[in-house]
């Protein structure tokens, strides 16, 4: 139950702000009588020594709360939006996301240029193409000033068809919308986006869609 509320609310707060939440929530669950372990980390319940080596193997800090960032990002279901000043966590997205050969290799977009309207038709389409692939996506320098596609990319609005195969059979598909496309979405897609900006203005309603 902690381990789910923290990665789900705390992605975005400092480590002295998810310490006082985490106490805050023990407090609850521990006046409800609810069993808890006495001494609970995060990190255990959500990752593996394997994971954090792997990690670490590619540029992770070894602090704790570098490892809960990471176990953070590797358990949500939203897509990450990291505020990386000194690009740290860009370079450890980099080599930790980069793809395989079976996958192939990471899409990486830079900042608002690749969504001026010189670029936007050929960023869409390389979009489209890493969604139904399965490639993660790393759009790096994003500015308060979030890419309407972005944005509706960060909304996560699938929808399921089913669909006639050639041999007869029926297969459902996942479809993401994308602005106003849907294309199929594989479920090893992932997308990331950093700012190099110290203390951005984002408002809530982005801040919501991203971890």
């Amino acid at each position: 139950l902690l381990a789910g509320g923290l990665v789900a609310y705390t992605g975005c707060l400092a480590t002295k702000d998810r310490i006082s939440l985490m106490k805050k929530w023990r407090e609850i669950i521990e006046r409800h009588q609810v069993k808890i372990s006495p001494e609970f980390v995060m990190t255990e319940m959500l990752c593996s020594v394997v994971d954090v080596q792997k990690w670490q193997d590619a540029g992770l800090p070894s602090s704790s709360s570098a490892i809960e960032n990471a176990a953070i990002v590797t358990n949500s279901k939203r897509w990450t939006l990291v505020v990386d000043p000194q690009e740290q966590g860009n370079a450890w997205i980099k080599k930790c996301f980069r793809g395989t050969m079976l996958t192939g290799s990471m899409l990486i977009l830079k900042g608002q240029d690749a969504f001026s309207e010189a670029n936007a038709a050929a960023t869409e389409q390389a979009l489209l193409r890493a969604i139904e692939a399965g490639n993660p996506v790393l759009v790096e320098a994003i500015q308060e000033e979030v890419a309407p596609l972005i944005d509706s990319l960060l909304s996560q609005k699938m929808f399921q068809q089913q669909e006639t195969m050639s041999d007869g059979w029926g297969e459902t598909k996942t479809y993401l919308q994308v602005g106003e496309m849907a294309v199929e979405y594989h479920a090893d897609f992932k997308l990331f986006l950093t700012t190099r900006l110290a203390n951005p203005m984002y408002p809530p309603e982005l801040l919501t869609k991203a971890v």
